[in-house]
C-alpha cells in the first residue's frame, strides 16, 4: 500500500498578484486549485490508496462556495477510489467546536474529515495493514498535549484489531498539524504554541514504535532521520507570500510505501515567490531602464 501526504495548500483567491476573477475565483485561486489537482494526479500515478492533507487545505475558514465545489468535484473525478483524509488546520478552523471549520462540506464517500484526534485502519484484513494516527490542529500549546495525544491514539489503536493487540507486520504512521522546532529554528519561533520540539516527536515515535511521522503547519520543508523513525515536515504545497520566498522546499508530495517502509518525494509545480530573479537578458534590460 502507498499513502500520499501533502500539507498547507492554502486554496483561496489571494489578493496579492490575484489577477482577473472568473466565477468568484481569481488567478491565484485557480493556480492553487491546479497545484492541488496536480498533487492528486501524481498520487494516483504513484499508486496511492490514500491521500492525506495535513491541514490548511484552505487559507480561510470561510472559502467561497465555488472553491469548495471545485475541490469536491476533483475528489469525484481524480482517482475516485483513492481515499482522501483531510485534517483540520488552523486556517481551516473557526474554533475547536465540532464542525466549526471549512472542511465539513467535503466529507463524503471517499473523503474523511479529521476534526479530533483519530486512528483508523487502511488495508485488507489478513494482509499488511496500516494504522494512521492523526492529530488535527489544537489551539492549546502543543507541548501541553502532544505526548498525551500520541499515547491516547496508540492505546486506542488496539481496539481496531479483534486480537486486541497490534501485529508486528502492521505499519503505524503519525500525522499532525504542528511545526517542528530544532536547533536551526530562529529564536523568535522557539516558543511557538503551534510547534513541537523534534526531540519530543522522536521520543513519542520511539516509545510507541511508530514507523514514521508527517506534519504540516510551518511552510518550510524539513526531514529528520531519527534512528527509530523518520519525521518529515511537508512544507507548503502552495507558498502564500514573500515570507515563503524561493523555489526550494515548496510543492512537496510525499508517498510512503508501507511494504518497503520508505518515502519518495515528488515536487509539484505551482506558484513561487521570488525576491530577485534575473537572467542575463533581464539584467541588461534593468540597466537600460535605470539609465
Amino acid at each position: 500500500m502507498k499513502i500520499a501526504w501533502c500539507a498547507d495548500v492554502h486554496i483561496a483567491s489571494h489578493k496579492r498578484f490575484g489577477g482577473p476573477i472568473e466565477s468568484s475565483i481569481n488567478r491565484r485561486g485557480r493556480q492553487a486549485l491546479t497545484t492541488f489537482r496536480a498533487a492528486q494526479q501524481r498520487a494516483v500515478k504513484a499508486g496511492a490508496s490514500a491521500f492525506v492533507v495535513l491541514g490548511d487545505l484552505f487559507d480561510t475558514d470561510r472559502p467561497v462556495p465555488q472553491l469548495l465545489a471545485e475541490v469536491r468535484s476533483d475528489f469525484a473525478t481524480i482517482g475516485p477510489k483513492m481515499k482522501r483524509v483531510l485534517l483540520v488546520g488552523n486556517h481551516d478552523q473557526t474554533s475547536d467546536a465540532p464542525g466549526d471549520h471549512a472542511l465539513g462540506p467535503l466529507a463524503g464517500d471517499n473523503a474523511i474529515v479529521v476534526e479530533k484526534p483519530t486512528s483508523f485502519l487502511l488495508g485488507v484484513p489478513g494482509e499488511r495493514e496500516t494504522v494512521l494516527h492523526l492529530l488535527p490542529f489544537r489551539a492549546a500549546p502543543a507541548r501541553d498535549w502532544f505526548a498525551d495525544a500520541v499515547a491516547e491514539r496508540r492505546n486506542a489503536a488496539v481496539e481496531l484489531f479483534s486480537a486486541g493487540s497490534l501485529r508486528a507486520s502492521t505499519n503505524e504512521l503519525l500525522g499532525f498539524h504542528l511545526g517542528i522546532i530544532d536547533s536551526k529554528t530562529p529564536t523568535f519561533l522557539r516558543g511557538a504554541h503551534d510547534a513541537i520540539e523534534v526531540a519530543e516527536v522522536q521520543a513519542a515515535l520511539a516509545e510507541w514504535e511508530i514507523d514514521a511521522a508527517f506534519c504540516g503547519n510551518w511552510h518550510t520543508h524539513g526531514v529528520w532521520n531519527a534512528i527509530v523513525a523518520p519525521i518529515m515536515q511537508l512544507g507548503a504545497l502552495c507558498p502564500t507570500g514573500f515570507d515563503n520566498a524561493g523555489v526550494d522546499g515548496y510543492g512537496t508530495l510525499a508517498v510512503y510505501d508501507t511494504e518497503a517502509r520508505t518515502t519518495r518525494k515528488y515536487r509539484i509545480p505551482g506558484p513561487r515567490f521570488l525576491v530577485r530573479f534575473f537572467d542575463e537578458i533581464g539584467a541588461k534590460r534593468l540597466v537600460r531602464l535605470r539609465r
